[in-house]
């Protein structure tokens, strides 16, 4: 009887454990990036509401300053904020990846950041990859994105 009773137990610690480490890498990302307490993963999370099939446009909104949110707003659809904010059109969108270049350091403290995200996507069919990099600012503790710079490399 007690083995029966320690065996549950044991089984049922490790269904627990399972289970709370999946639910902590939930919506992480890769090398934990999708985390919005920093600026990267707050610009990932923005750039993924825009490009996600399935997000609004009002997912994106929480990822933005008043500027930004006006701005966006007037353009109603994710589409159109593609092409006419982002000048970037895609279909689908499979990768998407911080560009850490040599900016290594701690943004704890700072309350303005610039992120590029490198996107890999399709557009009629033909493979695109491009860049775009965003200035976040920290507001109330939370990053968000003020607007969007053209390709620093063109």
């Amino acid at each position: 009887m007690l083995k029966n009773l320690l065996s549950i137990f044991i089984a049922v610690l490790f269904l627990t454990a399972c289970s709370e480490a999946t639910n902590q890498n939930q919506g992480a990302g890769k090398y934990g990036m999708m985390d919005d307490s920093t600026p990267e993963g707050a610009a990932l999370l923005f750039f993924n509401s825009i490009y996600n099939k399935d997000a609004t446009l009002d997912q994106a909104l929480k990822y933005t300053t008043p500027k930004m949110t006006r701005l966006l707003k007037s353009y109603h659809t994710n589409r159109s904020v593609q092409r006419h904010i982002l000048n970037l059109t895609y279909d689908d969108v499979p990768e998407m990846q911080v560009d850490s270049g040599d900016d290594v350091g701690r943004t704890e403290f700072a309350v303005q950041s610039d992120v590029s995200i490198f996107f890999t996507g399709f557009s009629n069919g033909d493979k695109i990859d491009d860049l775009r990099t965003v200035k976040m600012l920290k507001i109330q503790n939370k990053w968000l994105v003020d607007s969007i710079k053209a390709d620093k490399y063109m």
